[in-house]
């Protein structure tokens, strides 16, 4: 016959020590679910991925450096009409990923502004700038990005190594995240030992890219991988060749402007 307490159920959940690794816990998680989560792009853009980098180039370039008024206000229409072809989901994404970036260098920059110093043309040049960056990388796949290298001449080996690194941050976020959460199934007690928890994950972790390395170079070498990425070559279609001429434009306006 079993004691009575036995019988009595009892939600219990460990208390889990939150110093040493886990003293920023949900920051870590966040971080590494992102790199886990491998990039996805919603909506594929129309135009050819040389033309659109080019694009992206022509605007940074342009914000980095005038201070015209009136040409911060053309390329801010501009920018706000690439944003039209986009969907609402997209949208919302990119305007909250701008807005916590500008909010971040709008701290850093606020001395400047309490001082007296600061200059708000610049706010708004470094926010259309963070727009037209994150818009670029919230419709551009990592696909589209190597080909419009590979249509600039860029070297392959070049292109490989970009190729690859992209591959192993998706492989760390993994295998970081699932150490994480073994580390925190286990971290029940005592903490002495978290503290000496880095130098093993580490060292897992460097096994563990090598053998992805190994297992990647096998995979490609069967595949008759020869180095080349001629199969990213692509050709330019009408909307590519308007997107040109709007460039165009934009650029002969931007003279104009600046001239007078």
């Amino acid at each position: 016959m079993l004691p009575h307490w036995m019988y009595e159920k009892e939600d219990y959940e460990p208390e889990i020590k939150k110093g040493g690794l886990f003293s920023n816990e949900k920051l870590l998680k966040g971080l590494l679910s992102k790199l886990h989560t491998e990039s996805k792009v919603c909506k594929k853009h129309p135009f050819h991925p040389l033309v659109y980098l080019v694009n992206i180039i022509i605007i940074s370039l342009i914000l980095c450096f005038t201070y015209n008024k009136y040409v911060i206000w053309i390329i801010g229409i501009y920018a706000a009409a690439l944003l039209l072809r986009v969907s609402n989901k997209t949208l919302v994404k990119i305007i909250k990923r701008t807005l916590g970036l500008f909010v971040l260098n709008l701290v850093l920059y606020s001395p400047s502004i309490i001082l007296g110093t600061g200059n708000y043309v610049f706010l708004i040049k470094m926010f259309l700038l963070f727009l037209s960056l994150i818009t670029y990388a919230s419709t551009t796949s990592v696909y589209d990005f190597l080909t419009a290298l590979k249509q600039l001449h860029v070297p392959d080996f070049i292109i490989f190594q970009v190729d690859i690194f992209v591959k192993h941050l998706h492989i760390l976020g993994s295998f970081l995240l699932k150490v994480v959460y073994a580390i925190e199934a286990r971290s029940v007690g005592s903490e002495k030992g978290q503290n000496k928890l880095m130098g093993t994950i580490f060292g897992n972790l460097y096994l563990e890219m090598v053998k992805f390395g190994k297992e990647l170079y096998n995979a490609l070498e069967a595949r008759a991988f020869t180095g080349k990425y001629d199969y990213m070559i692509h050709k330019l279609n009408w909307k590519d060749y308007a997107l040109i001429f709007i460039q165009a434009v934009l650029l002969v306006l931007v003279i104009l402007i600046g001239r007078g």
